[in-house]
């Protein structure tokens, strides 16, 4: 789990969101901890504009840090394995939202999370134009140790997941396969704060 730190989020995806405790309350025992998770995820998707389907290999790192105070920040980074002219491009955008709930993001950053706690576990969905994902953390009783499940699903009746890229294309996705998923709990915050 040594590959999520602040540097190797910084060259993916970056979105630093906190969120509202109310939204569901933090177990008191994640005070001032960090999660830190990753999975790979392989995508098979389509172009609908060209009817290009193309295959593509993404690395996610997801960070969420609970403060003394039982406030929630999460970051996520995303790196696209594309190999281009024999070189691999990597594609960026971010969010940030707030104490006061304004948004601001570039303008390739398409999607919100939405981040609840359960008993010893947390939740995070990701709602995309057709479908969604979802990815679940389950904590040990002591909250020592942690285990995650990250879930693509379609929505009712619909043959695939629709959603933008980074570049603001619209893909049909007819297959995801999210593998290797690791979770790990750290003392402190791991924004650095």
């Amino acid at each position: 789990m040594a590959r999520l730190t602040l540097g190797v989020l910084l060259f993916g995806v970056i979105s630093f969101v906190p969120f509202d405790a109310r939204a569901g309350s933090a177990p008191p025992a994640l005070y001032n901890k960090s999660v830190l998770i990753s999975w790979t995820e392989s995508r098979d998707m389509k172009i609908p504009s060209t009817g290009r389907v193309i295959h593509r290999t993404t690395d996610i790192d997801y960070g969420i840090y609970i403060s003394s105070a039982g406030r929630v920040f999460s970051q996520m980074g995303r790196q696209n394995k594309a190999l281009r002219y024999t070189r691999m491009t990597v594609n960026q955008s971010g969010s940030s939202v707030g104490p006061d709930g304004n948004t601001i993001k570039t303008s390739n950053e398409h999607y919100g999370r939405s981040l609840s706690f359960q008993g010893r576990s947390i939740t995070t969905t990701t709602k995309f134009e057709s479908g969604a994902r979802q990815i679940r953390v389950d904590f040990d009783e002591g909250f020592g140790s942690c285990r995650v499940t990250v879930v693509h699903a379609n929505e009712r009746n619909a043959p695939a997941m629709v959603h933008d890229d980074m570049n603001s294309r619209l893909f049909i996705v007819s297959a995801v396969d999210s593998s290797a998923p690791t979770c790990a709990i750290r003392d402190g915050n791991i924004f650095g704060g």
